[in-house]
């Protein structure tokens, strides 16, 4: 009788796990197939908005975006999806060479997001740091030569572990064909590598490049706007005996003497004031900008290298072990649905670009057509357009002399 009801306790308490493992899986499914339609949409929206509009299509940085909107595509067009189906099914039914292809393009979305995540970082802060220069030798060719490289790189370092390096395999719980986690010595070098060359140092890059546009940020804060010191009318035989650092606007002299109008320098110091207020502020915006981007990227990518450097290390093949390789993957995999929102959807342009399509998509059929898109991004612009947009600040400035 006892053992009767021992085993009708027990088979109690199996149901009940079994019950809430079957709702743990659907929510983890529920939250895979969300991760991958936002990241399909929201990267192919991002893609449409630069292409769709001139200016925008012809800016070579822009070209860098467009590159990791790729490769987040990608990733939500093939590994994504497969890897729900086989979270889904509890096992891998495609044989061993589509296991070792799908691990190469894991590695290499993976690899190749992180590296051009790093690229974009640097572009910013050579547009910030170095405006002029920027605009002069930032070419399209030199931005496609960069998306190259970082293709060719990845993609060979993503193949190492099918020529030896490392390996590929699936195992239950895994939900995809993963790197081994064996301790020889080929299997931990290779997770040592790709955790250095695709982590750690695009994470010191990613901390450089926030430092430095912080710190251009604070210098033009402490710089002293362009103001009107104490000047006394001279003739022609006087001279300066040392430079003052005042920075003045001179109006036009007349017979010897230096003569200003009040209400213009009055105007032009607060159109300086404006001006250098506005280009503070947008640096502070890039910086603080680039301090989420940093946070995010450790946050979503540091579990998953920090457990493949542990697992390998210690030789971890238990069950436990492997969910949580698998739940650290999908929180990298986070980063391909909110790259586009970082990187695309935050500029201004683009989400113009957007709207403005989506309403000439709403007015299509009726006979009436309109040019708002030329409203709000120009195809064309002239030179002082070109130093405000190439600089970050405003080129409307009064012409200065130093004395």
């Amino acid at each position: 009788m006892n053992g009767s009801s021992s085993s009708g306790h027990g088979s109690a308490e199996d149901l009940l796990d079994s019950k809430h493992l079957q709702e743990a899986d659907y929510a983890a499914c529920v939250a895979m197939i969300a991760i991958n339609v936002t990241t399909f949409f929201a990267n192919v929206t991002v893609i449409i908005g630069i292409l769709s509009n001139k200016r925008l299509r012809n800016t070579p940085t822009n070209y860098l975006l467009i590159n990791l909107c790729v490769i987040d595509l990608i990733s939500a067009s093939t590994i994504l999806p497969i890897s729900i189906h086989t979270f889904i099914s509890k096992g891998w039914p495609w044989g061993e060479s589509l296991c070792q292809i799908l691990g190469v393009l894991v590695s290499f979305c993976i690899f190749s997001s992180i590296l051009s995540i790093c690229s974009i970082s640097i572009e910013r802060f050579y547009s910030i740091k170095l405006p002029m220069h920027h605009a002069a030798h930032c070419s399209v060719t030199k931005v496609l030569l960069v998306i190259l490289i970082v293709w060719i790189f990845c993609s060979a370092i993503a193949s190492l572990p099918v020529l030896g390096w490392n390996e590929y395999e699936y195992l239950p719980y895994r939900v995809q064909c993963l790197l081994s986690w064996e301790t020889e010595e080929r299997h931990q070098s290779f997770i040592i590598l790709i955790s250095c060359v695709c982590f750690l140092i695009p994470g010191f890059v990613l901390c450089f490049t926030f430092l430095g546009i912080y710190k251009v940020a604070k210098l033009s804060a402490t710089q002293v706007h362009p103001t009107i010191g104490n000047i006394a009318p001279f003739d022609s035989n006087d001279s300066i005996s040392e430079p003052t650092r005042h920075t003045v606007v001179v109006n036009p002299v007349k017979t010897g003497n230096f003569t200003c109008n009040n209400n213009n320098i009055n105007n032009n110091n607060n159109l300086a004031d404006s001006v250098g207020l506005r280009c503070q502020n947008k640096r502070l915006k890039a910086a603080k900008t680039l301090l989420v981007l940093l946070i995010l990227y450790i946050v979503l990518w540091g579990p998953y290298f920090t457990l493949q450097i542990i697992g390998v290390s210690q030789n971890l093949h238990s069950t436990s072990y492997m969910i949580a390789e698998s739940v650290t993957l999908w929180i990298g995999y986070v980063s391909f649905a909110v790259n586009p929102f970082l990187y695309g959807w935050i500029n201004t342009s683009i989400r113009e670009s957007l709207k403005h399509l989506w309403s000439r998509c709403k007015q299509c059929g009726k006979d009436n057509e309109t040019s708002s898109v030329d409203l709000y991004v120009q195809t064309t612009e002239n030179f002082v357009q070109f130093l405000e947009r190439t600089n970050g600040c405003p080129a409307t400035l009064s012409p200065q002399i130093h004395i």
